[in-house]
């Protein structure tokens, strides 16, 4: 039910591309398939802790997409992808590192936001639940620069507004202008979606 609400809430918002992080084991093959018709997907991921599955939905066509093994040991992927903005090719980076819950875990987080760097080409958007607040060291290892304010404005354990987290991000390359920032309201999941709308600077 917080997948369909938080599905419901992208189309409403008439959103090009949606990134699920946290998919869970339900066949997206069908899910919004006359608005978006094109879709990369990790796979349902292994019933072990710490596994996840990353599904991207689209209205265009998905060019060049890829699934990339995060560090071990849990392997978590990264999603890569392309689609086309006018004649323009725009680069999508998806992830989801684990969360810090002991020292081996940080430092599996770590090394998969350091990864990334590998993965990205301008221009370039990056997003998801990187398990990093801005203001934590390891947030500035992330590629790109975030968009929208995060103060007031939590994703994560939005139960209790006051106490939650901004952990999930959307950062972009240089070359893209955000115009647009939102959060969304409670869906269901413990994770508020996220919005942004970016623009690609004129050809020179």
């Amino acid at each position: 039910a917080a997948l369909e609400r938080t599905l419901d809430w992208a189309k409403a918002e008439r959103a090009d591309l949606i990134l699920i992080g946290e998919h869970p084991p339900l066949d997206p093959a069908g899910m919004l398939i006359d608005d978006y018709p094109y879709r990369l997907d990790t796979g349902i991921a292994p019933d072990r802790p710490f596994c996840i599955r990353i599904v991207a939905y689209s209205r265009t066509p998905i060019v060049g997409g890829a699934i990339h093994d995060g560090p071990g040991p849990n392997h978590r992927p990264i999603l890569t992808l392309a689609v086309s903005v006018a004649d323009r090719t725009l680069n999508i980076i998806a992830a989801h590192p684990v969360p810090p819950h002991t020292t081996s875990l940080t430092q599996e987080r770590d090394r998969h936001i350091a990864l990334l760097s590998a993965h990205t080409r301008e221009p370039f958007v990056l997003a998801g639940d990187f398990n990093v607040t801005p203001w934590s060291p390891g947030f500035k290892a992330i590629p790109g620069r975030r968009v929208g304010a995060y103060l007031l404005a939590p994703t994560w354990f939005n139960n209790l507004p006051l106490l939650g987290l901004p952990i999930d991000h959307i950062m972009v390359s240089p070359t893209l202008k955000p115009s647009q920032y939102r959060v969304a309201g409670p869906t269901g999941s413990d994770h508020r979606a996220i919005k942004a709308r970016v623009h690609l600077a004129a050809k020179q």
